[in-house]
């Protein structure tokens, strides 16, 4: 009889208790019957959580994905830019200094007029980089600016996911001191 009792308490204590607290559901256990929209739809929680706990793991590898893309193409899109300021200003320079020397050959206003044009020609040709550069730059860091807060909300999401799937379990058997009760958290 004593060992019968025994026996039960410690069934009890074994137990493996997954009760999981759901929002709006009330308290939902495997198994358990959850009513919806007045129907009866037989729900597994962990099972649930489970789920949830992909779904977030998803969204934070998409965040990370944007956040590197989006860093790598704003990166890019600088340097098309500076590469554009750079034709810019050297083909400026050029047209100015080949206007000079056509100045000292063919007269002053001869040469003012094709450094003039030449400058103008240099502008222009750096102008396509300089707009690409700038839109990229700025769809680059729109993309990481999305990214990071995903890889945030979804961290917390699954770290409170995986809280809320931790139970404790009380289990008797052997442990590293022989046999007794072990307690996990």
């Amino acid at each position: 009889m004593k060992k019968l009792l025994l026996f039960l308490l410690l069934s009890v204590f074994c137990l493996n208790v997954r009760a999981q607290y759901v929002s709006g559901a009330g308290e939902l256990r495997d198994s358990s019957l959850v009513v919806q929209d007045n129907n009866k739809v037989v729900q597994n929680s962990y099972k649930v959580l489970q789920d949830s706990y992909k779904v977030a793991q998803d969204w934070r590898t998409a965040g990370i994905v944007m956040t590197a893309a989006g860093g790598a193409v704003g990166v890019a899109g600088g340097m098309t830019f500076m590469l554009g300021t750079f034709t810019s200003v050297m083909g400026a320079t050029a047209g100015a200094v080949g206007g000079a020397i056509v100045g000292s050959v063919g007269g002053k206003e001869s040469g003012q007029q094709a450094a003039g044009q030449a400058a103008q020609n240099g502008v222009k040709a750096g102008k396509p980089f300089i707009t690409g550069g700038l839109i990229a730059a700025a769809v680059g860091l729109s993309t990481l600016a999305a990214g990071i807060p995903l890889i945030v909300v979804h961290n917390r999401r699954m770290h409170s996911i995986k809280e809320q799937m931790s139970v404790a379990d009380v289990a008797f058997g052997p442990t590293q001191g022989g046999i007794g009760l072990s307690v996990r958290f």
